[in-house]
């Protein structure tokens, strides 16, 4: 449920499926609809949009660090900052991908993108998607997991010094 595990789940998916649209699918199938330029333009958008925001803001605010002897911060460095780093590359490396992937990536729209409508709107939009969903779950189910002995994702960030969030709020390593 954690968020940054969806929408690194959601990409993968989304490029993999733009990759096989650009290998073997026949026109007129539902794939071949998703490779349109106005999808392009808001799935692009919307990804960078969320990983130049909540996921490369996380990176700092839960600490992460590039130990490599160390698995759990090398996946959440790989977790957070992965996306980031890809859109930074299709944004400003746009030229070079398109030539080495022709088929693949049509980037040609970044001069007709709006900051405001295109990017921050449709990634309010997603984050929204995936919040009220957790929140919900995390108000009914989540809370009573440390009874149970099992731990969540918001139960180990908010221990008291596990986070900058958890240590300005002043919680316990009990709440």
């Amino acid at each position: 449920l954690d968020f940054c595990l969806i929408v690194n789940i959601l990409c993968n998916i989304g490029l993999y499926l733009y990759v096989l649209n650009g290998c073997i699918l026949q026109s007129g199938s539902f794939l071949h609809a998703l490779g349109a330029d106005s999808v392009r333009k808001v799935a692009f958008c919307t990804c960078w949009g969320v990983a130049t925001g909540p996921l490369a803001c996380a990176a700092v605010a839960l600490r992460n660090a590039l130990v490599f002897h160390d698995v759990d911060n090398m996946v959440s460095v790989f977790i957070h900052l992965c996306p980031s780093l890809l859109m930074f590359t299709l944004r400003w490396h746009a030229v070079k991908v398109a030539s080495t992937w022709p088929t693949f990536f049509h980037l040609d729209y970044f001069d007709s993108i709006e900051p405001w409508s295109d990017i921050y709107l449709k990634s309010v939009v997603a984050y929204w998607i995936w919040f009220v969903p957790f929140t919900l779950w995390m108000a009914t189910c989540g809370l009573k997991m440390p009874s149970k002995g099992l731990d969540t994702v918001f139960h180990s960030l908010m221990r008291k010094g596990s986070t900058p969030v958890a240590t300005l709020l002043g919680w316990s390593k009990e709440e």
